[in-house]
Formats: structure tokens, sequence, C-alpha cells
């Protein structure tokens, strides 16, 4: 009797620890648009010559300069990186190196941009303001409805 109910405790408590991973993992809910965001991110692009995959789902372009070969990161991964996020006139606002995230606490463009690549990958997003900082923007950092524009080195993924 106590070897069935062990058993039966450890079934719910794996399933429920899948459960409660599964919840953290589900998509991230897609931000509407304005359809003046990814017009301007667009023409950056075209402004600059850059030609860039697009993902039509998201709404959100990208340039992949490695593919990687490790593990591909999920939206809710924990992850190391290198980056460098700048804006359209190439001020940059943010860096660092080597550093842990947690993708299910960052900007939506991350999360969906980062499962292009696998570990030792190195992508570029360019996010329309929908996906990143949105209409407010970062008060003296990032101008509302700016683009931002993310080069990103996935180290690691958990």
């Amino acid at each position: 009797m106590n070897k069935i109910f062990i058993f039966f405790a450890m079934v719910l408590f794996a399933t429920s620890c899948s459960l409660d991973n599964k919840k953290d993992c589900d998509p991230v809910p897609r931000p509407m648009d304005d359809g003046n965001y990814i017009d301007s991110t667009k023409a950056y692009l075209e402004r600059n010559q850059i030609v860039a995959n697009y993902d039509s789902t998201a709404g959100f372009f990208y340039t992949i300069s490695a593919d990687g070969n490790g593990k591909r990161a999920m939206q809710c991964s924990k992850v190391v990186v290198s980056y460098k996020g700048f804006l359209t006139d190439s001020t940059i606002f943010d860096q660092n190196t080597k550093t842990e995230m947690d993708l299910s606490y960052l900007i939506p463009g991350w999360r969906y941009g980062l499962q292009y690549i696998k570990e030792g990958g190195i992508i570029t997003l360019y996010l329309p303001a929908h996906l990143a900082y949105g209409a407010k923007g970062i008060e003296n950092a990032i101008p509302p409805k700016a683009t931002t524009i993310f080069a990103i080195e996935l180290i690691t993924v958990y």
C-alpha cells in the first residue's frame, strides 16, 4: 500500500512540475502593431541597404551571422548572452558580455528572435517598437516608438 501511495505521489509531483514549466513556456502573446512600427523598421533597413529576414508571425526582422550548433533557446529558457543594443542612429543604449538572463522576463522580440539560433549562434534583431519598448520608450534612453537593434551572441542555453 505504501509503495503504491509513494508511486502516485511521485507521478503527481512530476506532473505538477511539468505543468508548471509548460505554463511558464506558453507562447508570448503577440503585441499589436499600430501599423507604423513595422513600416519604420522596414524603412530603416531599406535606407541602410540591409537585407533581413522577416518573421511575419511576430512582426520583426533579423539577420543570422552564425546558426550555432548547440541547444536551441525557447521562450522561457535561461541563457548566457553577449549583446549590444542600439538605436537606428547608432547610439548604443545597452551592452553586456556573458550575462545570464531569463528570457521569460525580457522583451518579446528577444523571446521570439533567440529561437532562430542555437548555442554559439549570432543574430541581429531589428525590433519594431511593439516588440521592444513600445509607444513610451524608456526615458533618457530609448525614444517613444523607436526601432531597436540588438546584436546577440547566444553562448549557453539552460
